[in-house]
């Protein structure tokens, strides 16, 4: 049987580290889960949550909380007041923004932050504020930028901006302290800023942006020339978009062309190997060899 709620008496568990409640319908949490002090591990994916108790932030213990699959449009506040909060995982919801005044100060003890698979069109500033962020993760979302606040992140080693609408970074990029950044699939035309000052970047995804050979080749060679940086940078291009839609839409037909022009070729042999075929089947009737049975011919009336 799948729950649909939980009592209030939940609450009453005190001494409760982990709780595996994933795959039911539960769409409500009781306000007495705060009583649950001793909790470190709340798992609660493929439900049908869309909040969270306001006095969430009671839970001092929790370190890893997965909310993966619900049914969330608005990130649940609560979650950066948690002291001990080490992992939040909100993939697969419809969060399509925070509260404006989001401050994750609060949750300085945060390593993991994964929104993937959203409908995020903005982040706040207040995501700066995560002191000890390692990863980031925001993948399939809607992001056309990104704020500046988050170059003040001084402890971030992975990000994923894979598959949004990126355009721009900021300006001030070489701030971060990245080793792992993957940007596939957005709307970059370069990477601004100074590029070549990144440190420690050790891994670079571009493939499916808009940069032309020329900026890429300069890219590299920003990178390439900081000789100050301790590891060398490997960039995967990959395929990457024509510069503009126009440009795009223009490579698309090109390439459908030569697609027709291939299948013409192939038809036209084709047909050429059956008149051909046909021309020396007449030329055998009429010598006579048509009512011939194949296995008298020798080998080299057969080869004709």
């Amino acid at each position: 049987n799948q729950l649909t709620a939980l009592s209030n008496d939940f609450g009453g568990l005190v001494s409760l580290e982990k709780a595996y409640l994933n795959n039911n319908q539960i769409s409500e949490l009781p306000a007495s889960i705060v009583n649950c002090e001793s909790l470190e591990e709340l798992v609660l994916d493929n439900n049908l949550l869309n909040s969270i108790p306001d006095k969430f932030f009671r839970l001092v213990n929790l370190k890893s909380i997965n909310l993966d699959k619900n049914k969330f449009t608005v990130f649940p506040d609560p979650l950066t007041k948690l002291p001990a909060i080490e992992e939040i995982i909100l993939t697969r919801n419809s969060i399509e923004s925070f509260i404006p005044e989001t401050d994750f100060s609060l949750a300085f003890n945060l390593n993991v932050l994964n929104l993937d698979n959203n409908q995020l069109t903005e982040l706040p500033n207040g995501i700066g504020k995560a002191v000890n962020l390692r990863t980031l993760r925001l993948d399939n979302n809607k992001l056309t930028a990104l704020p500046d606040s988050i170059i003040a992140l001084p402890n971030i080693t992975t990000i994923h901006l894979d598959s949004n609408r990126i355009a721009m970074l900021p300006l001030q990029i070489y701030r971060w302290n990245v080793r792992f950044l993957s940007l596939k699939y957005n709307e970059l035309y370069d990477l601004n800023g100074s590029i070549e000052d990144f440190m420690n970047l050790e891994t670079l995804y571009m493939e499916g942006n808009r940069v032309t050979k020329k900026k890429r080749k300069k890219i590299e060679e920003l990178i390439g020339s900081a000789s100050y940086s301790s590891v060398d940078t490997e960039i995967i291009w990959g395929y990457q978009k024509a510069v503009t839609d126009k440009q795009e839409a223009k490579r698309k037909r090109k390439q459908a062309r030569k697609v027709a022009r291939i299948a013409k070729k192939l038809e036209k042999k084709a047909k050429k190997k059956t008149k051909k075929a046909a021309r020396r089947a007449k030329k055998l009737k009429s010598a006579g060899i048509g009512d011939i049975a194949l296995d008298s011919l020798d080998n080299k009336t057969r080869k004709a």
